[in-house]
């Protein structure tokens, strides 16, 4: 029977997703979709080797994309995800009370998204 003794460490250690609970809900939308085929992927190969560590390459895609995704925000939207992560953080993370924030985030993410 294999066990986490069979893993290498090395295989474990990569770059962690610098963000917290408030800009990971802000952003999961526009996540979803900037990843989605890395994600499913990482979800199909999970659910069929029915084994974590035979996917530790697709995981490291997953996080990957992560970053890759949270360095286009902050290069393309900043200005506009800092006041929606902030208002979802300081009202108990609830949409509701930031659609303003929300919508000027969408709006900003969809632009910079768009197919020419």
């Amino acid at each position: 029977m294999s066990s986490v003794r069979d893993v290498n460490r090395a295989d474990l250690e990569m770059e962690e997703v610098p963000v917290t609970t408030a800009p990971l809900q802000a952003a999961a939308f526009h996540y979803k979709a900037y990843c989605k085929d890395i994600n499913d992927t990482f979800i199909n190969c999970r659910y069929w080797k029915k084994d974590p560590r035979k996917c530790l390459t697709e995981g490291h895609e997953v996080s990957n994309c992560a970053i890759r995704f949270f360095s286009f925000v902050k290069t393309n939207c900043n200005d506009q995800f800092i006041p929606f992560y902030n208002c979802l953080d300081n009202g108990n993370m609830e949409y509701k009370n930031c659609l303003k924030e929300r919508k000027l985030f969408d709006n900003c993410m969809n632009a910079a998204t768009k197919p020419e």
